[in-house]
């Protein structure tokens, strides 16, 4: 997957869009992917700091851990809305 298809996947599930940055880093408290040195870096934004960094060399392993992530969070956050 790429990042296109990440952005389709992500609102299919109605993911909401302050949940994720496709476009690097945000000073919001999100999960951020960006292209950096031929490399893929994966993080959380926190407090204005990139914190828990994975880098990865292929786009597809970004987006798939990105898109894990985000699902994970975003399926706690329902649990917890439904209580």
């Amino acid at each position: 997957m790429n990042l296109k298809e990440l952005k389709k996947k992500l609102d299919e599930q109605n993911v909401p869009t302050d949940m994720y940055s496709l476009n690097g880093w945000n000073p919001n408290e999100m999960m951020c992917i960006e292209r950096k040195e031929q490399k893929w870096q994966v993080y959380c934004s926190e407090r204005g700091t990139k914190t828990g960094m994975k880098i990865f060399k292929r786009e597809v392993d970004a987006c798939q851990y990105l898109y894990n992530i985000v699902m994970l969070c975003y399926r706690d956050h329902q649990e917890y809305l439904q209580k």
